[in-house]
């Protein structure tokens, strides 16, 4: 069944975007705390 295996292919695909995400939002979340921090220290 070559529907089958294209859905297999897709739902593969779709669960390394979600890690994907999960791994930038992360990242951002890091990012935007270390900016803050800095603009909190720079400012006193």
């Amino acid at each position: 069944m070559p529907g089958r295996r294209t859905t297999a292919r897709r739902s593969r695909i779709l669960r390394a975007m979600d890690d994907w995400s999960l791994f930038v939002g992360v990242l951002l979340g890091l990012v935007t705390l270390a900016y803050g921090i800095n603009l909190a220290t720079s400012a006193i």
